[in-house]
Formats: C-alpha cells, structure tokens, sequence
C-alpha cells in the first residue's frame, strides 16, 4: 500500500510540475504576445505621428506657396500698373510738346489761302 500511495504521490508531482511547465509555457508566451502587440501599438502610434506631422507639412507648404503665388501676382499687378503709368505719362508729355508748339505759322498759312478762299467771291 505504501508502494502505492507512493507512486500516486509521484505521478501527481509529475502531473503537477508538467501542468506547472505547460503554465511556464504558456505565461512566456502571453508575456510575449503582449509585448508585440505593445511594440506594434507604439510602431503605429508613431506612424500616426509622422503622417501628422507630414500633413501639417503639406498644410504648411501649401499655404507658403499660397502666399508666394499672391505676393508675385500683386508684383506682376504692381508691374503692369507702373508700365501703363509710364506710357501715360510719355503720351501726356507728347501732347504737352504738342500743345506747345505754334499751330501753323502765317507763311504756311498764306500758301494755303488760294485753298481757303477758293469759291468764296
């Protein structure tokens, strides 16, 4: 009887150190699956923040060129209204040197008169 309850009391240490190993097992393999599901949460939290951060980039650059390509419109304006600007003033100074000058003098017009009186007797 002692033989048996022997061999009993072994195979239930057996039994409980090859459940105690399974559990080893199974803890390491839990703690692991844990820790890469952690690793990938922090890997794709930091692809979240990069493509943020890319975003507002973008955000950032549009708006720059936004500015860029208002500022080179205004010039371009400021350009175009500066040009018409000067050909006015060189078409009102022409006319001014126009205005100046003497309108025919009495020789061209004593030329002219046979013209000017013709059919008037």
């Amino acid at each position: 009887m002692i033989g048996s309850l022997k061999t009993l009391c072994m195979d239930a240490v057996a039994t409980v150190e090859a459940q105690l190993k399974m559990q080893k097992q199974s803890d390491v393999a839990e703690a692991r699956r844990i820790q890469e599901e952690a690793k990938a949460r922090a890997e794709e939290e930091k692809w979240k923040r990069e493509e943020e951060g890319l975003r507002q980039q973008l955000v950032e650059a549009a708006a720059t060129r936004e500015q860029s390509e208002m500022t080179r419109k205004i010039v371009e304006e400021e350009m175009e209204i500066m040009h018409v600007e000067r050909e006015l003033r060189a078409k009102k100074a022409a006319l001014s040197e126009t205005q100046k000058q003497p309108i025919q003098s009495l020789s061209t017009l004593g030329a002219c008169q046979p013209y000017l009186t013709h059919g008037r007797k």
